[in-house]
């Protein structure tokens, strides 16, 4: 009898260790899915509240990187470089220690975004590649996207246009496979910057447009101000000022909603070059940009400084501020260098020529317009729409056949779900297993679909490094025959001013 009432202690024991334990777990985890709630809507600083609280409640390593790894990704997003060393490092030992594929890949994909907001382009692509390279043996498609989309940012700061919609149209393509909402209306935005760039500002709204309709529905407050800053531009450019102002005012209002200094100094700016096209109030416009230049400085943000110096110097020249203009311009074009980013070098060098040609110092606007050319030139340019079409069009092919395959996968297995569940119902056990082996047969192809899939972005990834070693070897002997061009423009031009010598 004592053993039987020590044997129900005991048991009852074991219940309410296992129960409490599982409280703790659920809420743990609770408390990393409203820290990433907030998070996707801005809310930061609730957000690390509520995962330095999780760290209490954390019990294993694993779980302390993940919540190392949520407070690496708050920091990056506030520009808080130093935070984000600190936290990422915490992530980075726990998960190689764990040799936990899923935060490496993670942890490496946020390393490549940070060294491209520092400018350093090459490690940052080694990042991307290397989680790229983990996420494809792991099948982790919705990793693979999220890299795809970042791979396409960096060659589209690095003029490479091309690679850049191959990497974005990738992107779209398994976000839509996965339903990743997010994702999809990031993608869509990325894309729009690509046909801006090319000059096809309708198929850019277009994009824009549904990116917006995806986001709103989602409430992804950082990504609508984003996509209301590039449409509310493309409405300028098209002199719709109504709807610029409309979508630059709606940017205004959802980044003051969020804490992410970036995303408002943006959307200032935004509002900047409203009053500059539209209005032409530049007294107005150069408050807008001086706020959002202040907010920029304030958390380093490199790559969009070497934009607003530009526009700011563009505001002073407009008020006759010699001095002031000049400053802007010169911190534009040393920022723009230090980033490598060709587009911004070549609008800095382009805005000095103005400059200086306004104020009748020919030889200084001449010198200047050379750099801007040289610059231009070297920035792989428009002849690749055709291209950029053609993939498109395959990937809108596709696309359409893989919904379809999926999809009839789907309802195959919700019907033989009810089928079996009916035959469980009426006692017919032998229906019933019929129809859990069609389950498991058609989930294991459903398996090797996914399997095809990964096995598909592999293939692109090695068509992309193929494109690249062709890419170098044209872009060599391009170089070549461009120093063998100036040569010869040197020798004509000493020539000219020979003669001019003598007369």
């Amino acid at each position: 009898m004592y053993s039987r009432r020590c044997f129900i202690t005991l048991y009852l024991l074991l219940l309410i260790v296992q129960n409490s334990y599982a409280q703790n777990t659920s809420a743990f985890e609770n408390l990393l899915v409203n820290a990433n709630n907030n998070i996707n809507t801005g809310s930061y600083n609730q957000a690390t509240l509520l995962l330095k609280d999780a760290l209490k409640h954390s019990e294993t390593k694993k779980n302390e990187a993940r919540i190392y790894d949520l407070l690496a990704e708050i920091s990056i997003k506030k520009r808080e470089f130093k935070t984000f060393k600190t936290y990422d490092a915490f992530a980075t030992q726990i998960a190689t220690q764990l040799k936990d594929t899923i935060l490496l890949i993670g942890l490496n994909n946020r390393k490549g975004i940070y060294y491209m907001e520092e400018g350093q382009n090459d490690l940052a692509a080694q990042q991307y590649n290397t989680a790229l390279n983990l996420s494809i043996a792991k099948k982790e498609t919705k990793k693979i996207a999220e890299i795809y989309s970042n791979l396409g940012s960096l060659f589209l700061a690095m003029g490479d246009k091309d690679k850049a919609i191959n990497n974005f149209f990738n992107a779209l393509k398994l976000h839509e496979l996965n339903d990743n909402k997010r994702g999809m209306g990031e993608t869509y935005s990325n894309i729009s910057s690509v046909y801006y760039l090319m000059g096809k500002v309708d198929d850019a709204i277009n994009y824009q447009k549904t990116g917006i309709s995806i986001r709103e529905k989602i409430n992804d407050k950082p990504g609508l101000v984003i996509a209301n800053i590039n449409i509310g531009q493309l409405y300028l450019l098209k002199k719709d000022n109504v709807l610029a102002k409309k979508h630059l005012t709606e940017a205004v209002s959802y980044a003051e909603q969020t804490e992410n200094d970036k995303l408002i100094a943006s959307a200032y700016a935004g509002m900047s070059t409203y009053e500059i096209i539209s209005t032409k109030n530049y007294r107005v416009a150069l408050q807008w940009q001086t706020k959002a230049i202040t907010l920029s400085e304030k958390i380093d943000d490199k790559q969009v400084l070497s934009r607003l110096y530009v526009s700011a110097g563009n505001l002073a020249n407009n008020v006759n501020d010699s001095v002031t203009s000049f400053n802007f311009y010169d911190k534009a074009l040393t920022l723009s260098k230090s980033l490598k980013n060709k587009e911004n070098i070549s609008n800095a060098y382009q805005k000095l020529s103005n400059f200086y040609n306004s104020r009748g110092n020919f030889q200084k606007a001449y010198d200047n317009y050379k750099q801007h050319i040289l610059y231009r030139d070297s920035i792989i340019e428009k002849s690749n729409l055709s291209k950029i079409e053609e993939v498109r069009v395959k990937y809108e092919t596709e696309k359409k056949d893989g919904e379809i395959i999926k999809l009839i996968t789907a309802q195959k297995l919700k019907q033989l779900q009810i089928e079996k569940q009916n035959a469980l119902i009426a006692g017919n056990v032998l229906l019933a297993k019929q129809k859990q082996s069609e389950i498991e047969l058609l989930s294991k192809e459903k398996e090797l679909q996914d399997f095809k899939l990964s096995e598909q972005t592999e293939k692109i990834k090695s068509q992309n490094l193929n494109s690249i070693n062709k890419e170098q070897q044209l872009k060599l002997a391009k170089t070549e025959q461009q120093a063998k061009e100036r040569e010869l423009a040197n020798e004509k031009t000493t020539r000219n001013l020979l003669l001019a010598g003598f007369g």
